[in-house]
């Protein structure tokens, strides 16, 4: 039972991992392996929040003496920032008091070595590698006593992270808290865990059940003879517990667009927008015709030599064409887009200029189509002229564009929003933005009163770190969580794997995520790499790739274009092609068929790249 509100996910796990009434039969579920046969220990959960932790630091609310220290701190253009949000804490600026509560908390009501002088083996996740330094140098700070034995870190790059990881698995040796980021998260098994400290955000759903799953392994004798562990404790100081009950499936980053396709996809949109029957003016009118421009000359300028523009020729060859723009049906606006924003390249090297353009046009867009992104563009482009009229402007070229600079950031020239005008101002200010200095955060050391606003505590029975809905999802969300790890990196990018990647996929896929029955009632007796494949996709420019040569050599036609378009399409979408003889059926048969468009010659080719692309993700 939980002493939390009963709308909270420490109630039941089917309400924190969303589970449906109707569960799998397959899977087998942490509070049967707690209760009933006992092979795992459930966790005992504090959860404390801290005012510097939820709202940041904020001026007004500091006395005196450390309004002081604040402006002698974070002194800023002559100046100080009157609030400092809570997303810049533990990344940038460390306050001591914050850190040395969690330390005494940790130290105090963590569950204790058998000897009974200080906490067991604990494992503190930090939000970066600064911060896992200072929680290692306060705790040295405040426990003098062990001589800096008793508290390490175990961090990428840090010379003796690999031998402070092997000290701490032994079971009675220094040291007994080890601070890390993400290298303690998978793949270690240290069944003396009994703390837990989570001092960051976790905003991946499977990230978060494995960095719980550090604590729930059995260990026997731990506090003696006959004296089994029977529970960890996890000490909660980012709120994640509440997050994941507000967010079930929790949140991953988006992809990243580069600037100039970003600006492309926006021109196309702005294209489509300016046929409104409100823009049909002559001036709007000039505006779209040079968006029009802009955007075929952007598709001239793909170069048929690359591979990845050839699969795309049919697109490049149609939409090259002026014509195509004088009425551009949704469709086709999706279709430009879809299809050719990824392949626009572009001489200029200002970035900084290319940036506005993308920003000015949202902002565009944002009037024409009433969006809701009007304030957070509007709050960037002010501060962008802001910078260049406070540090910039004795530069010539701003100089010039004070003025404009001045009304920009003025009210009253929000008060009319139009695209003629923003339309003035993204041509006359573009060339200027690249005078803005690049920010570098400056790292700040303070030590304001924190205090604790939060904090509520119980024994948890229920909460699965082990399952989600059923295998089959588990699998699912580890794979989507872990693409940059080795074995599937490789995967996705069509790159042999070794044994010993094998050997870690069967290690996650049979004893991480569940066991070896799971998977072969799921998957059969499916090679962990094509399963990876199935999930992960392959990525499109390896899938590119692997057909360059045969491209190159061959020169092939617009028909076996179109051909080689659609394996693609399928090996990006499908992670391979598991017959070779599934190129003449459905959905290659048509409208060419594989047989009829190449050569025998061609076609011996063709089916060892099927072949390869298959082969990569298998270890023979």
């Amino acid at each position: 039972m939980t002493a939390t509100p009963k709308n909270t996910i420490h109630q039941s796990t089917y309400t924190f991992f969303d589970m449906k009434n109707n569960i799998p039969t397959d899977v087998y579920e942490y509070e049967e392996a707690v209760e009933k046969d006992h092979v795992l220990v459930p966790f005992y959960l504090i959860e404390t929040s801290t005012q510097i932790s939820d709202d940041g630091i904020t001026y007004a609310d500091l006395d005196e003496e450390e309004r002081e220290a604040y402006e002698a701190e974070f002194v800023e253009d002559g100046g100080v920032p009157e609030h400092i949000p809570p997303e810049r804490i533990n990344k940038y600026i460390f306050n001591v008091d914050t850190v040395d509560r969690m330390i005494s908390d940790l130290m105090n009501n963590g569950i204790r070595h058998k000897n009974g002088n200080h906490v067991g083996k604990t494992i503190i996740f930090a939000q970066n590698k600064l911060h896992a330094k200072f929680i290692v140098d306060r705790f040295n700070e405040l426990y003098p006593q062990y001589k800096g034995n008793f508290c390490k870190l175990v961090v990428c790059d840090e010379p003796y992270a690999g031998q402070n990881l092997k000290d701490f698995k032994k079971a009675d040796d220094y040291p007994f808290i080890t601070v890390t980021v993400d290298m303690l998260e998978t793949g270690i098994d240290v069944p003396e865990i009994t703390n837990l400290v989570f001092a960051k955000k976790v905003y991946s759903r499977i990230k978060f059940e494995q960095m719980l799953g550090r604590g729930t392994r059995l260990c026997e004798n731990l506090f003696g003879e006959g004296e089994d562990k029977k529970e960890f404790v996890v000490f909660d100081y980012m709120r994640n517990f509440q997050f994941f009950d507000e967010h079930p499936k929790g949140r991953e980053a988006g992809e990243v667009v580069a600037p100039v396709a970003a600006r492309f996809i926006r021109m196309v949109q702005m294209i489509k927008c300016l046929q409104d029957a409100n823009y049909v003016d002559v001036k709007y009118q000039n505006i779209r015709e040079n968006l029009i421009d802009h955007v075929v000359d952007d598709v001239k300028a793909m170069g048929t030599e690359r591979v990845e523009v050839r699969l795309e020729l049919r697109y490049v060859e149609r939409y090259k064409e002026r014509k195509q723009y004088e009425c551009l049906e949704e469709i086709h606006k999706e279709e430009i887009i879809d299809h050719l924003a990824k392949l626009v390249v572009s001489d200029e090297k200002d970035e900084a200029a290319i940036s506005f353009d993308v920003l000015m046009y949202g902002l565009m867009l944002s009037v024409m189509t009433g969006g809701k992104n009007l304030g957070r563009l509007k709050r960037y482009v002010v501060g962008n002229a802001n910078i260049l009229l406070k540090e910039c402007a004795t530069i010539p070229d701003i100089k010039v564009r004070i003025s404009e600079l001045k009304e920009l950031v003025s009210d009253h020239y929000w008060d009319v929003q139009d695209v003629l005008k923003f339309e003035e101002t993204r041509k006359s200010l573009r060339e200027i933005m690249k005078y803005i200095p690049a920010k570098k955060e400056k790292l700040h050391y303070s030590n304001f009163k924190d205090i604790v606003v939060f904090r509520e505590e119980g024994r948890l029975t229920s909460l699965s770190a082990s399952d989600f809905e059923d295998y089959r999802a588990k699998v699912n969300e580890y794979v989507e969580a872990h693409k940059t790890t080795p074995a599937i990196n490789k995967l996705l990018h069509n790159e042999p794997i070794s044994v010993e990647d094998y050997n870690e996929l069967e290690r996650i896929f049979t004893v991480e995520l569940g066991t070896a029955e799971d998977y072969e009632m799921n998957y059969q007796d499916t090679p962990f790499g094509l399963l990876i494949r199935k999930i992960a996709k392959m990525d499109r420019t390896a899938a590119y790739a692997a057909f360059s040569t045969f491209i190159l050599e061959e020169r092939p036609n617009t028909e076996q274009l179109h051909f080689i378009e659609q394996v693609v399409d399928y090996v990006v979408e499908n992670g391979y092609i598991n017959n070779v003889l599934d190129l003449m059926k459905t959905p290659f048969d048509r409208p060419y068929k594989f047989s009829l468009i190449f050569t025998y010659e061609e076609q011996v080719k063709f089916v060892k790249i099927i072949n390869n692309i298959k082969n990569n993700a298998l270890v023979t």
